[in-house]
């Protein structure tokens, strides 16, 4: 783990098992005691929406159009310009800031 990294487990009421993705699959069948398939890293940005990345596979937590959830890598690409960063994101990505704006 990297310096300033958060990691979460999530846990399911429903299910009293922790959130995990095990070979590509997100599901909620999880153990606690294992950290490589229910560790997820945080990331805020400044306006407080929040990602959520597998810390092994680096998949990022979304909704899919039946807004289940689901795992994918997304790619962000970062533009420096002179006056402030601007950032090409996938709709996916978007769907997933708007629903889990605080």
């Amino acid at each position: 783990m990297s310096t300033g990294e958060t990691r979460w487990q999530l846990f399911n009421q429903c299910s009293k098992a922790m959130l995990q993705t095990y070979l590509g699959h997100i599901n909620t069948r999880g153990v606690s005691s294992r950290l490589c398939l229910t560790d997820f890293n945080v990331k805020v940005n400044r306006l407080g929406m929040f990602q959520l990345q597998h810390a092994q596979s680096r998949k990022y937590v979304c909704f899919n159009r039946r807004r289940r959830v689901t795992v994918r890598i997304i790619f962000v690409l970062r533009m420096a310009t002179s006056l402030s960063d601007c950032y090409n994101v996938p709709v996916e990505h978007a769907e997933l800031k708007r629903i889990l704006r605080f």
